[in-house]
């Protein structure tokens, strides 16, 4: 015969605020389904940050230091140039 574990209420939040499952903002007893939950907000926040870094221009792939120091300097350099002539 199985019987299931008595239900349990007020029990403290557990995990990070952001990712935890509404049962576990409503202090209830948490089982499998909020595990999955959990991974669902954690896929989703992933997603988002992909996204608004492909919307924003940025390259994914990993770059060479010393390539992505010449771009600063470079950037730098331009930086200056429009700033020779102008009196502050």
């Amino acid at each position: 015969m199985h019987l299931h574990i008595p239900f349990k209420k007020d029990l403290g939040p557990v995990g990070t605020a952001t990712f935890t499952s509404i049962n576990s903002h409503l202090g209830s007893e948490l089982g499998r389904q909020d595990d999955l939950e959990s991974v669902v907000y954690i896929c989703q926040e992933l997603t988002t940050l992909w996204v608004a870094r492909l919307n924003y221009g940025m390259e994914l792939k990993v770059t060479d230091p010393k390539e992505q120091q010449g771009d600063v300097e470079e950037e730098e350099a331009k930086g200056k140039e429009r700033w020779d002539g102008v009196d502050c």
